[in-house]
């Protein structure tokens, strides 16, 4: 796949978020930014929760209009366990962790074929900037 074809347009997905979420301690720690950007980020991801880790590509459709480091959010919520990041064949992607645990995925999407690879799918870690207690890549 190439990067070019990777993201195409803006994800028209529609998902939910439950109070499993966000009614934690674990979430209480999250900064505002992070927190809004794990309630978001279900959006850009397909079926199984994967989204490429483009940062600045996911900030314009999340966070359109606002002034942030997204590259620190995705930091962030990679840190606390929010999500897990991986690369296959280049590319790197990102996975909502407990994606389908909390997810509903209507009949029409769930029969389509995921439109990123699974994090298990020949993957490897991809590096993280460095983040101070960031949790290891799944192996």
């Amino acid at each position: 796949m190439k990067k070019s074809t990777l993201v195409q347009a803006h994800p028209r997905r529609i998902r939910q978020i439950r109070a499993e979420v966000v009614c934690t301690e674990k979430f209480a720690l999250l900064s505002p930014w992070a927190q809004l950007a794990i309630i978001k980020l279900p959006i850009c991801s397909d079926k199984n929760g994967t989204f490429v880790w483009l940062p600045r590509t996911l900030k314009s459709w999340l966070f359109p209009f606002d002034e942030m480091d997204f590259d620190a959010v995705l930091d962030e919520l990679l840190k606390h366990g929010y999500v897990t990041k991986f690369t296959v064949e280049g590319v790197c992607y990102g996975s909502v962790t407990d994606f389908e645990e909390h997810q509903y995925i209507n009949p029409k999407e769930s029969e389509k074929s995921a439109v990123y690879p699974e994090p298990s799918t020949g993957m490897t870690p991809a590096p993280s900037r460095d983040v101070p207690g960031a949790l290891p890549a799944p192996q």
